[in-house]
């Protein structure tokens, strides 16, 4: 199963969104997640606003979209009960253990998303992400660091 979990979201229009899940579900996918990015101070006001797309607005974006993801979730043996999923994610930029220290399961904006996604930008935050991060699996989320990124390497 293939899923693409950073589609942007901020300033991106209703209708390019859904050209893009059309896509993804052209290409085979079964599901995507849209992304909000947050650097610096997190406030209530960052709470979840992505609503997923209704999946007929998403296929009439685009002609032929059933008929493709049928033929590619065929070609990719995805069971043809398997839903295409929406995700809202958000990844939050640290800089400092404080900001680190906000990020826990607890956390109602955090809560509000399907997907919680650490990028740190300095080897005290990344080091603080990988041993003092809670990871609940009972709350299904995805806690992601990245680790290839160009601007930034960190000692592991």
């Amino acid at each position: 199963m293939f899923y693409d979990l950073s589609l942007g979201y901020e300033g991106v229009e209703d209708q390019t969104r859904r050209e893009v899940v059309a896509m993804a579900l052209q290409l085979g996918y079964t599901g995507v997640a849209a992304n909000h990015m947050l650097t610096g101070i997190m406030a209530d006001s960052d709470r979840s606003r992505i609503k997923p797309l209704e999946l007929e607005s998403v296929i009439a974006a685009a002609p032929g979209v059933a008929e493709a993801a049928k033929f590619h979730r065929k070609l990719l043996k995805v069971p043809a009960a398997q839903p295409f999923r929406q995700f809202s994610r958000i990844t939050v930029v640290v800089e400092d253990t404080v900001q680190a220290a906000a990020l826990n399961s607890a956390n109602p904006v955090l809560r509000s998303y399907d997907i919680v996604a650490v990028r740190p930008k300095n080897q005290k935050a990344f080091n603080q992400a990988c041993t003092h991060l809670e990871v609940k699996e009972r709350d299904k989320k995805i806690t992601y660091i990245p680790l290839n990124s160009s601007s930034q390497k960190f000692a592991t």
